[in-house]
């Protein structure tokens, strides 16, 4: 098992530079990275991963990525290098 700080060095480097400054990016879970995917502490209740550029994190209030939304019972908030990553669990 990796530990933290490795995970979360991959998966900055899961995305490409313009990745990280232009936009949110959304995945249903089982498509993100496996890196990112790797974050999670769910156990296999996961249904979508986003990850939000940092100027996006801190400039706008993305309400749906922090309220239960698409099914979802609860979002985990996890921050990597260049932004934030958020999973939608359903239990």
């Amino acid at each position: 098992m990796r530990d933290l700080a490795t995970i979360l060095r991959i998966a900055a480097n899961a995305l490409d530079e313009t990745e990280k400054e232009e936009h949110i990016r959304v995945w249903p879970f089982y498509k993100a990275p496996p890196s990112l995917r790797a974050l999670s502490e769910n156990g296999g209740d996961e249904d979508w991963l986003a990850f939000v550029p940092d100027w996006m994190e801190e400039a706008y209030y993305i309400p749906w990525l922090e309220t239960p939304a698409f099914g979802v019972c609860g979002v985990d908030k996890y921050p990597v290098a260049g932004g934030i990553v958020y999973i939608g669990c359903h239990a």
